[in-house]
């Protein structure tokens, strides 16, 4: 399932490279802010794991 079309409502972190996060299906679901331009400006990660680049927020998504 595309995480970026899910409805998730994100909360602040107080690391500045992970600012986002959110429990989603029991899963830790964090933001990482990457070195833009040279890479792309976000990336997905769960539980750990990098799962998507992207750099533009999906609609479907609050920020706090």
């Amino acid at each position: 399932m595309d995480m970026k079309l899910q409805a998730l409502s994100w909360t602040k972190s107080t690391n500045p490279e992970y600012p986002y996060q959110v429990n989603w299906n029991g899963h830790e679901v964090e933001i990482r802010v990457n070195g833009f331009p040279a890479a792309q400006l976000y990336t997905l990660i769960a539980d750990g794991v990098p799962v998507e680049s992207f750099d533009n927020w999906p609609t479907a998504w609050e920020r706090p």
